[in-house]
């Protein structure tokens, strides 16, 4: 027993500090809000089925006549009351908008995870194909933030669906390099102090990695990410190294100005994307 013991302490050590550093993360990543605004009367209140546990609450705007469905992930806070304003952005351009707020967010009940967040695109994702017989070539998938993980995720689930398109607002690599820009306020791809820190933080973030670089490069869709110089939430430079690992024909954009959770900087370059996969979307169906 005592032969054994320098393993067992230290193997309790590694626990305990794996718990901690599950609790400390948990803190950063998810932050989900159950305060709620009032909700604008052009957008219609909806439960989204799940398969186990209760239903999705949701936000829908139908589309009109021709044009497709934005299903919107949002990031780690607030909740659908609070991207009402995202709705209106792209709705005056005739696009539907399902916002859907994940377990824990808003009314939904339960706990935000990683697990959880991708079955809850799943979930929203069924909705528009079967509640709203909507098809996967009418339907984008935003991602804004944390919930680019989460749209990323959606589409590397179903390649065999030719979705309209994927637009990615303000994504991260990984929870890892995100860990140590929260910790440093400093980020540079290059630095051996980012490496050794994610290398050192990736086994207490097993089940929250939200690993964006290895899934982008799967995603066939048409795809803009855009990013800004201003955001101090998700440095630019770290989303501009994912669009190496995303595939060719993906589309960026840099922003000068905006921030984080200002919505409408990204607007113009998205419209003129979004735009040109209806024209796509329409030549191919004559």
């Amino acid at each position: 027993m005592k032969r054994h013991l320098p393993l067992i302490i230290l193997a309790a050590i590694l626990l305990g500090w794996a718990i901690f550093i599950n609790s400390l993360s948990n803190q950063f990543i998810f932050a989900p809000s159950r305060d709620l605004q009032p909700v604008d009367p052009a957008l219609r209140e909806v439960n989204i089925p799940v398969q186990f546990g209760h239903a999705l609450n949701g936000l829908y705007l139908p589309p009109k006549a021709g044009k497709p469905v934005i299903l919107f992930f949002h990031g780690n806070s607030y909740n659908v009351t609070h991207f009402q304003d995202f709705a209106k952005i792209y709705s005056q351009y005739g696009y539907g908008i399902l916002l859907f707020d994940y377990r824990g967010y808003g009314k939904t009940p339960g706990s935000p995870s990683e697990k959880n967040m991708y079955e809850d695109g799943e979930s929203a994702l069924r909705y528009l194909l079967i509640n709203k017989d909507v098809s996967a070539r009418e339907i984008i998938l935003w991602g804004y933030s944390l919930g680019c993980s989460v749209a990323l995720q959606v589409a590397d689930n179903h390649p065999e669906m030719n979705f309209r398109a994927i637009v990615l607002q303000s994504p991260f690599t990984n929870t890892p390099e995100m860990a140590y820009y929260i910790l440093s306020r400093n980020y540079r791809p290059e630095l051996f102090a980012l490496k050794f820190t994610s290398a050192v933080l990736s086994p207490a973030l097993i089940n929250k990695r939200f690993d964006n670089t290895r899934k982008i490069g799967q995603i066939r869709p048409p795809m803009l990410i855009g990013f800004n110089l201003e955001d101090r939430t998700v440095p630019w430079r770290m989303s501009q190294r994912l669009t190496n690992f995303a595939p060719s024909n993906a589309r960026s954009y840099l922003g000068q100005t905006g921030g984080h959770k200002n919505m409408e900087w990204f607007e113009p370059e998205a419209v003129k994307f979004l735009q040109e996969q209806d024209r796509l979307a329409e030549s191919f169906e004559k």
